[in-house]
């Protein structure tokens, strides 16, 4: 009888994984990345996006008067590019000996690895889907002492998005230069009720600039003072605070800060219910019919309680079948009449996003979270005893009017 080798390994793969359970994995418990509307067509070097964002300038009562001020309308375009993003993942040799004689032992080491790898890609591709690109998953606290071997975070709910094991790297702002030119700490412990990463030794020791405040990133993620490396988010598309001149997909956006760059709205301290009311009034003003608000589950919660016995909840179903989310409605003055709120844990909290959700799409080269399998699932390593599988994505977030979309301060 023939062992099970690696050759039957690629073909259980195959069943074990077929795409459409790698899209379900990587749906569930992140509504926004399950929700936006996607397209696998990414096809050529980029995509662009082109709008309209002033109306002509000939009309008036007055026929000459018409005709003396005719304008042209404004166009701008979009030259969207898309970012790679890999997650892999191996399993060595003597596993493989070990269980080669037992079908299932095999395939239960090859689903646990294959699951975590899954697991890291969907975790990345959610929080990337609300940041700016620059990398950034957190920041340290300005009471932290980075002499020691344990920080804190300036929001403790940005904790979900950290690893033990990550090998991190620290910038003073957002997207800038690497501190010590790139030096890495290593995460050894993390409490998560505390929102406290714990080093393998003083942080100082490690990156010996880094300091209180600075933002942190995983190696490999961080835009290093040039051009991001990750996906463009809902806040490089439509940030909290008003684009500068620094082009984005090849466009200057300080033309018109709103249509090209999306709306805002500053409720910081107000009612959140009252807060995101006043948004939804700004966007609808602007021209917007909005129909999604994601935020952070604590600012979903708080909402939730504003609410009280007003409360009302909704469902949305995904493209996937038994993949849905759990909303509340909330009045809007939009042609529907209301919108539909969602908990995302990716949101960064004290942020919302009010969304007209069909001027989003995600788009990718082929499915997100595809397993690299042009000649096969599973490749021996080179330099171990080892073998290896891949999956990944290549694709970008894109926005074909930002400004009927809004960035909410909570």
């Amino acid at each position: 009888m023939a062992a099970f080798d690696m050759t039957a390994a690629n073909a259980a793969l195959k069943i074990i994984y077929p795409q459409k359970e790698i899209t379900k994995a990587l749906y569930r418990n992140n509504p926004f990345l399950g929700l936006v509307p996607k397209r696998t067509d990414f096809y050529g070097l980029n995509i662009q996006l082109a709008l309209r964002y002033a109306l002509t300038g000939g009309a008036s009562p007055v026929f000459a008067t018409a005709q003396a001020n005719k304008t042209p309308s404004s166009l701008a375009k979009f030259n969207v590019t898309s970012v790679k993003y890999y997650s892999l993942a191996s399993i060595d040799g003597e596993t493989i000996r070990a269980t080669k004689n037992d079908k299932g032992a095999l395939v239960q080491a090859l689903e646990n690895e294959t699951d975590a790898a899954l697991w890291r890609l969907k975790r990345n591709l959610a929080i990337d889907l609300f940041r700016s690109g620059t990398g950034s998953i957190g920041k340290i606290s300005t009471g932290s002492n980075v002499g020691t071997a344990t920080i804190t975070l300036a929001t403790i709910q940005d904790i979900t998005n950290f690893e033990k094991g990550n090998l991190l790297v620290a910038s003073l702002a957002d997207g800038g230069a690497l501190r010590s030119a790139g030096a890495t700490v290593t995460i050894t412990g993390i409490d998560r009720s505390l929102g406290t990463l714990t080093a393998s030794g003083n942080w100082s020791a490690g990156i010996a600039a880094v300091a209180a405040g600075d933002f942190l990133y995983q190696v490999g993620d961080a835009a290093n003072g040039g051009a991001n490396v990750k996906l463009s988010g809902l806040a490089a598309w439509d940030p909290p605070t008003a684009p500068s001149a620094t082009t984005f997909f090849g466009l200057d956006r300080t033309s018109d800060t709103t249509r090209l760059g999306g709306v805002r709205y500053n409720g910081a301290g107000a009612p959140i219910e009252e807060t995101l009311v006043n948004a939804l009034a700004l966007v609808c003003r602007e021209g917007g019919d909005p129909s999604h608000v994601f935020l952070n589950n604590q600012d979903y919660v708080n909402l939730v309680l504003a609410l009280g016995s007003k409360v009302i909840y909704d469902q949305e179903q995904t493209d996937i079948p038994d993949v849905g989310f759990t909303a509340v409605r909330l009045a809007a003055p939009g042609a529907s009449g209301f919108v539909k709120v969602f908990a995302d844990p990716n949101c960064p909290k004290g942020f919302a996003w009010i969304l007209q959700m069909d001027t989003w799409t995600l788009w990718t080269r082929e499915e997100i979270g595809f397993l690299m399998d042009d000649d096969q699932r599973i490749l021996r390593e080179a330099t171990a005893d080892s073998y290896e599988l891949r999956m990944g994505y290549y694709g970008q977030l894109a926005c074909v009017a930002p400004g009927y979309n809004c960035a909410v301060t909570l």
